[in-house]
């Protein structure tokens, strides 16, 4: 839901906002990054046992590690548009997928 509201009009009304106090920048990254590790968490650990269990059940179609992939994929546009970053793996402090495009 989160990720439908920053592609739309929040993300829409989070790049006005920064657009017209570029001073509130460092703020807003600083609860973009709080509020990203939170949603990847959300996914589970990449290739975990549990992960792998909700698959052969049927609960998930793919592991997270995809999901992950694909999540930052399509969020990277919007932050750009708000002249955020993506915050590296360390400052993240998940055990994420290589690949998913964080320095």
């Amino acid at each position: 839901r989160m990720h439908k509201i920053m592609g739309g009009e929040g993300g829409n009304a989070l790049r006005n906002m920064l657009v017209s106090d570029p001073d509130s920048r460092p703020r807003a990254q600083d609860f973009f990054d709080r509020w990203l590790a939170e949603s990847l968490r959300s996914f589970g650990r990449p290739g975990s046992p549990r992960s792998k269990r909700a698959i052969e059940l049927g609960l998930r179609q793919r592991d997270s590690a995809e999901v992950i992939r694909d999540y930052l994929a399509a969020l990277e546009p919007s932050v750009t548009a708000c002249g955020l970053r993506l915050p590296s793996r360390a400052q993240l402090g998940l055990d994420l997928p290589a690949g998913v495009g964080l320095a």
